[in-house]
């Protein structure tokens, strides 16, 4: 049993608001705030207390507003903390209090608290997705001699990386996304483009600029077709269907697969490239699809 009753403050012209338990153990008080001396009268007179939802409270700012109310008038009470509340709040009491907006208030309350937690985690989210890229730079540095391929798109966004333990994964915008090792196809076409890449720069050209590729194939006029050095064979129809195999055998997965698709474009224009600087002027270029 408990019930809501005043004590007299150390601070002049105060008293304090506090719950007191009563109990086999004697009588215990839980701390609830300080009303000037003329709110704590009114209240004593018959007033009531008011909470009001303090909606664009700081995290580490009290979310109440507790007055109180008598015949129309309005007495100032103190900000009040999340605890408090719960302190005021514990049971009912003869001291009637009112909620300002009633339920619709305490469904704000807890959108206001979920919005700081939510903030909070994505605020701690935002600091470990930063230490893990840390880690991985300071890990790709210490092994920087064991990685067998680490290859970028032109526009920066994929970046493709093999080890020499025989892992494979795929960083978008400069994290960690998509594991590649069960993805052959996409590595071939990295490693071929990466190779394409390094004879452009031998050369003198520019790796990054891609050949004039060719606008369809044949006569079912494919965007893309490319065979790699392994046979692996990889479309783009002209509804823009992509599909690929390796070893005669289909590949699965490659719907909305923009990793691999844009390493197929990336390619086909680099060996254009690599073609039209390497043949002599007046020779016939080396498309994308013959290669």
């Amino acid at each position: 049993m408990s019930t809501l009753e005043f004590r007299g403050s150390r601070k002049t012209g105060y008293q304090i608001l506090c719950r007191r338990h009563h109990g086999p153990c004697g009588v215990d008080y839980e701390y609830i705030g300080s009303l000037p001396d003329r709110t704590a009268k009114a209240l004593r007179d018959g007033g009531a207390l008011r909470l009001r939802l303090r909606e664009d409270a700081n995290p580490d700012q009290a979310c109440w507003r507790l007055d109180v109310t008598l015949k129309g008038e309005v007495f100032e009470g103190l900000f009040l903390s999340n605890g408090g509340y719960g302190v005021l709040m514990q049971q009912e009491d003869s001291i009637p209090v009112h909620i300002e907006g009633g339920e619709l208030t305490l469904r704000k309350h807890e959108m206001v608290f979920a919005r700081h937690a939510l903030e909070h985690a994505e605020a701690v989210a935002r600091t470990a997705r930063a230490r893990v890229n840390t880690l991985e730079q300071e890990l790709i540095t210490m092994t920087s001699d064991q990685t067998l391929l680490r290859l970028a798109t032109a526009d920066g966004k994929y970046e493709v990386v093999r080890t020499a333990e025989g892992g494979a994964y795929a960083t978008r915008h400069g994290e960690r996304w998509r594991d590649l090792t069960d993805a052959p196809l996409t590595l071939a076409i990295a490693q071929e483009l990466n190779d394409a890449r390094k004879a452009i720069s031998a050369l003198g050209g520019d790796p990054l600029k891609p050949g004039e590729t060719p606008s369809s194939y044949g006569e079912a006029r494919d965007m893309l077709r490319l065979t790699l050095n392994d046979g692996s064979e990889i479309v783009q129809d002209a509804q823009g269907r992509f599909s690929g195999t390796r070893g005669g055998v289909p590949v699965t997965g490659l719907t909305g697969d923009n990793l691999t698709l844009s390493l197929s474009y990336e390619l086909e224009g680099a060996r254009v490239a690599l073609d039209t600087i390497t043949k002599p002027p007046g020779s016939p270029v080396l498309q994308g699809g013959e290669g």
